[in-house]
């Protein structure tokens, strides 16, 4: 399989809080704006993508399906 290079704009108003645990799966805290939806991508140390997640401002929180928090060096996010 050929490679691709994807480019995805981070929206630098969303804040990410912490990355955690919860029952085997991996949540971020974020703090976007009011009302707005976001696409995450959560990155491992060596910067490649791991997962991606849907997310709500008004929510709060990313989930990351069967990702260990451990593992996840960063989650950036780009308002949809």
């Amino acid at each position: 399989m050929e490679a691709e290079t994807i480019f995805f704009e981070v929206d630098d108003a969303v804040k990410i809080v912490r990355v955690y645990d919860n029952f085997g799966n991996a949540v971020a805290d974020i703090i976007g704006e009011k009302g707005a939806g976001y696409l995450c991508i959560a990155f491992d140390d060596g910067n490649q993508p791991m997962e991606t997640a849907t997310a709500f401002a008004d929510i709060g929180q990313a989930f990351f399906t069967g990702v260990d928090a451990n593992l996840i060096a960063r989650v950036e996010c780009r308002k949809n």
